[in-house]
């Protein structure tokens, strides 16, 4: 009969070990394409900050144009 500890020890081990990714299942593939959606999702945010801030400077650059025209 095997020791209890080993028993015990497989026991966790067969508990703990991840399967590998051909054989995870459709929860597997629910996690990575909620990644791949929260990683879309940071790509586009971030592509609208960067807008936003193109605008802003746009915007600023036009104010200091018209301010140096209303004082000619």
């Amino acid at each position: 009969m095997a020791d209890p500890k080993d028993a015990r020890r497989a026991r966790a081990e067969a508990h703990f070990k991840q399967p590998p990714a051909d054989t995870a299942g459709p929860g597997r593939s629910a996690y990575d394409a909620e990644a791949a959606a929260r990683e879309e999702n940071t790509e586009r945010l971030k592509r609208l900050r960067l807008a936003k801030e193109e605008s802003l400077r746009e915007a600023i650059a036009v104010n200091k144009a018209r301010r140096g025209l209303k004082t000619r």
